[in-house]
């Protein structure tokens, strides 16, 4: 479950398990500023494979706006909402994670950390 710290969530999702895709989804349309920490639970480093961050404004379909490559233990990405230059996941209020399946032994970590914007409920 995200926590939200004044103004900043931070967020941690593991696979599944060895050998298992993770892929998961959440709204990002009060971000400000988005990073993707990728991660190995366990195993050694990924293997030459690639991340892919897509954005949604239904939540149901999905358009890939980015990939990471996968090619170390730990990788980030990060992406601000003023950036209007490129696509990115902030462009849509909801983005999906997919790190695909890494091979025996290997279960992925994403940790998420954005700014959100001062909002008032």
């Amino acid at each position: 479950m995200a926590t939200t710290y004044k103004h900043h969530r931070v967020d941690t999702r593991t696979g599944s398990g060895a050998n298992a895709q993770l892929q998961f989804s959440f709204e990002v349309k009060d971000y400000q500023t988005l990073v993707l920490y990728f991660t190995i639970v366990e195993g050694t480093v990924f293997v030459s494979q690639n991340a892919t961050i897509e954005g949604s404004i239904d939540n149901t379909n999905w358009v890939a706006v980015d990939t990471k490559a996968l090619g170390t233990g730990t990788t980030a990405s990060s992406y601000y909402n003023e950036n209007v230059s490129t696509i990115n996941p902030l462009a849509f209020p909801y983005c999906r994670i997919t790190v695909p399946a890494l091979g025996a032994s290997k279960t992925a970590r994403v940790l998420l950390s954005g700014k959100t914007r001062n909002t008032f409920k």
